[in-house]
């Protein structure tokens, strides 16, 4: 009898360590599996990691991190609806310590989703749990980028109307020489338009919102829209753009791409009543913002236009032809709170027009600074300066210029903004009719109205 109970004893210890041994070997082909998802994971293949884990499915109650893993695929796939149910059965089952990354991600979800309060709040507990600083990091910044959207839908609107109503003295408002001319050329020049706009497409990262755009201008001087050679005072100008919006967000500044389509017609008066159309444009124009740190970004303009000319008495004169500009600025944030900054500009214009009184060079460079000033107003200076050359005239022409400008505005109320500008500019030329100087001041009224 006491063989028999030392033997089924033994029995049961040998049952015993293959269970035990069983059981490590499990884990082990376990660990295995979850590191080959791992790297399958890291290596951006979300579907091989997935059909690794789906070999162990039958033990992910005994390893709670599979539900974690799976989950954290799932979001990479955008598979949402599936992400979310087996993060939150990791957060049931597992260390109040070790859930923070969990509560990210269903953050992250649910700010996809367009969810935000609910992002908000499982933001908010992922840092009340996390020990991780730069887990916190990421949380705290997208907090502040669903805050950002959350702004932005609140106040957007889809349909925006904007009006313009503006007054300038100009010591000389046609840019030529006054020794040229027996008249004075001092002008009060009404300024007044609206334009229309609708988001087609209002996605925050990506919009396409078509414009309509008119602008007019009068001048209490009914000699200069008789004469042809000044009549641009009185031009009308209409705008046709169909421009698309990027907006792609980082942890330095924000980048952004517009590109417009656009068709652009300016009207010039022939006589003190009648104006016809002198000059039509279509053109692509293109703005890409590049940060390269929290303090310094590049924006480059480019535009190229094809321009119809109508009106000219000669062929020399014919000014229709391909156009091309490109603008770099280079901005240095002193505060990123109020727009503080110091720009730079280097740019370049080429005309290559059928008439080769109207082919120019143009080349130009400037410095400015922006910042806020009294009473609540934002102001800018700008120093500028810029090389113009027409080689191919019948008479060559040359200018250099210089300009100083300053300009202060200020929002008066929702949507509406008063501001005034101030311009200097000092125009030598090889030809004595473009021999200038000018001085202007101006008043600008704006409101925009969304619905």
């Amino acid at each position: 009898m006491k063989k028999m109970f030392l033997i089924v004893l033994l029995q049961m210890a040998f049952l015993a360590s293959c269970t035990d041994a069983f059981a490590d070997a499990e884990s082990k082909n376990i660990q295995i599996v979850i590191n080959k998802s791992i790297g399958h994971y890291n290596n951006k293949q979300f579907m091989d990691s997935l059909a690794e884990l789906e070999t162990i499915k039958n033990g992910r109650n005994e390893y709670t991190n599979w539900y974690y893993y799976y989950a954290i695929n799932q979001t990479r796939l955008k598979n949402y609806d599936e992400a979310i149910p087996n993060l939150e059965t990791y957060i049931k089952n597992s260390n109040v310590d070790n859930t923070a990354k969990a509560y990210y991600y269903i953050g992250l979800i649910q700010f996809y989703k367009g969810e935000y309060e609910k992002a908000l709040n499982s933001l908010d507990l992922s840092l009340d749990v996390s020990t991780d600083p730069k887990l916190d990091t990421m949380s705290e910044n997208l907090i502040g980028r669903i805050i950002r959207y959350q702004n932005y839908f609140e106040t957007n609107k889809k349909t925006n109307l904007l009006f313009l109503l503006g007054y300038n003295y100009d010591t000389n408002a046609v840019n030529l020489s006054q020794n040229s001319f027996t008249d004075n050329l001092t002008g009060h020049v009404l300024g007044y338009g609206a334009s229309i706009s609708h988001k087609v497409i209002d996605r925050y990262s990506f919009i396409f919102e078509p414009t309509i755009a008119v602008l007019d201008n009068y001048t209490f001087n009914s000699k200069f829209a008789a004469n042809s050679t000044v009549q641009s005072t009185d031009a009308l100008q209409i705008l046709l753009s169909l421009p698309i919006r990027f907006y792609f967000e980082n942890e330095k500044l924000p980048n952004k791409f517009d590109l417009s389509l656009n068709a652009y017609n300016v009207y010039l008066p022939i006589s003190t009543t009648t104006r016809e159309l002198s000059i039509s444009s279509i053109f692509v124009k293109a703005q890409v913002v590049t940060p390269y740190s929290t303090n310094y970004s590049v924006k480059y303009n480019t535009s190229i236009a094809s321009d119809k000319s109508r009106g000219f008495t000669s062929d020399d004169d014919n000014a229709s032809g391909l156009r091309f500009d490109f603008l770099t600025t280079f901005v240095n944030y002193l505060s990123q709170e109020d727009n503080t900054n110091i720009f730079y500009d280097l740019g370049i214009s080429y005309s290559s027009t059928t008439g080769i009184n109207t082919k120019y060079k143009k080349y130009l460079a400037g410095v400015g600074y922006m910042y806020p000033s009294f009473s609540n107003t934002n102001s800018s200076v700008r120093l500028g300066y810029h090389y113009l050359n027409y080689s191919e005239k019948v008479s060559p022409r040359t200018d250099n210029q210089l300009n100083l400008s300053y300009g202060v505005s200020k929002n008066l109320q929702e949507n509406s903004t008063l501001g005034f500008s101030l311009t200097y500019v000092n125009n030598s030329s090889n030809t004595e009719l473009n021999k200038y100087s000018d001085v202007t001041a101006g008043l600008q009224y704006t409101k925009s109205i969304g619905f």
